[in-house]
């Protein structure tokens, strides 16, 4: 499974991408390597010049391996695992 994500979406929290890479448990192998692996090929001025147009929350999904909230969101991830709760009854109309 290979994966550019557009950000961090809810659809990733309910058996996306992010779901299976961080809990998928040991039926992927992973593997990450960031853009400060390689700097013969991604230089640090690059990476500072991305920063500065692009701004950090693109760097860190694009260049260091990391799901990063998608920007237009009401509720960011956290808040929305913070909800879930399997001690509450659902409402039953």
């Amino acid at each position: 499974m290979y994966s550019a994500q557009d950000g961090l979406r809810l659809d990733d929290l309910v058996g996306g991408v992010y779901e299976e890479y961080a809990f998928g448990g040991e039926r992927w192998a992973r593997f990450e390597v960031s853009a400060t692996a390689c700097p013969e090929r991604i230089s640090a001025e690059f990476l500072e010049d991305e920063l500065a147009s692009m701004g950090a929350a693109w760097v860190k999904q694009e260049y260091f391996c990391e799901f990063v909230d998608a920007g237009g969101m009401v509720f960011d991830r956290q808040m929305v695992e913070d909800a879930l709760s399997d001690e509450i009854e659902p409402l039953v109309f």
